[in-house]
């Protein structure tokens, strides 16, 4: 699953929904969580556990630690960024496919950058430690790398 040129194109040109989309066609697990993001479907288990749980998350952890509302918009951009950064030296498994720690790898640095905690990647809100991607797999990404 490398990332095309179209992706690329579309990084490029901040379309993050265009490239989620050309991810998720491509059978990127991590797209389905990105597009749950920018489309949260309302209800009780996106409220818990959905786009509007990871929204939510971000703005209350963004209030808490830096005082201020977060740009959610940089945040998905700097995510799509970075994310295409991970698939291009993913050298581990399935090439191309993201393995829970390499997804919380650069969501925490991401995160970091905004001033936000480990503890902000939905993979890890217990302890924001890297083994707990792995640990709570099952609710965000089992069709991610081993």
């Amino acid at each position: 699953m490398p990332i095309t040129e179209d992706e690329r194109a579309m990084a490029a040109a901040e379309n993050v929904e265009g490239f989620w989309l050309a991810r998720q066609i491509q059978g990127d697990p991590i797209a389905d969580v990105a597009l749950k993001s920018l489309h949260p479907s309302g209800g009780v288990l996106d409220y818990l556990f959905g786009g509007d749980s990871i929204n939510a998350r971000m703005e209350a952890f963004s209030r808490v630690y830096t005082g201020h509302s977060i740009d959610l918009d940089a945040v998905r951009i700097d995510l799509m960024n970075a994310h295409i950064g991970a698939v291009d030296a993913d050298r581990e498994g399935v090439t191309g496919l993201l393995s829970p720690g390499q997804a919380y790898d650069y969501h925490r640095d991401v995160f970091a950058r905004y001033g936000l905690p480990s503890t902000t990647f939905g993979g890890s809100p217990f302890t924001g430690a890297r083994w707990e991607a792995y640990a709570t797999r099952l609710f965000w990404c089992l069709r991610c790398d081993q």
